[in-house]
């Protein structure tokens, strides 16, 4: 996504009806995925937003490229499409609301997360950050 406009549209949200989900995510052994899903207080969802808005405008002025597996290059982002993760769709499915766990992360799978996935629902469609 461009940064730029992802700034912009992270700018005009109105924090008085933010709608966001935070997906802790596990890559189980088997090669499925499993993802938490806690629910997330009003005043917590505007707090996460201004600190993924503060992290975007950092970096929105820093050169991006693809992604490389040879190697990367100091102060570049690289990027990469979905089509180009194998597993994306069902790292999707396992955030889908039939199959996430609302329920408290169990203090036994916390270091066992693989990666979270922040989605904030817009008018414009969902937007999914991963880390």
């Amino acid at each position: 996504m461009d940064i730029v406009n992802l700034v912009n549209i992270l700018n005009g949200l109105n924090d008085q009806d933010l709608d966001m989900r935070l997906y802790f995510t596990r890559k189980r052994p088997n090669r499925r995925y499993h993802s938490y899903s806690p629910t997330i207080h009003p005043d917590l969802q505007i707090e996460i937003k201004d600190i993924v808005k503060s992290a975007v405008e950092r970096i929105q002025e820093v050169e991006q490229r693809p992604f490389s597996p040879i190697g990367t290059i100091e102060g570049c982002i690289e990027t990469y499409t979905p089509k180009e993760v194998t597993s994306f769709n069902d790292i999707l499915e396992s955030l889908n609301e039939d199959f996430v766990n609302r329920q408290e992360v169990p203090p036994e799978e916390v270091g066992k997360l693989t990666f979270y996935c922040l989605k904030i629902i817009t008018d414009e469609g969902d937007i999914l950050l991963e880390e």
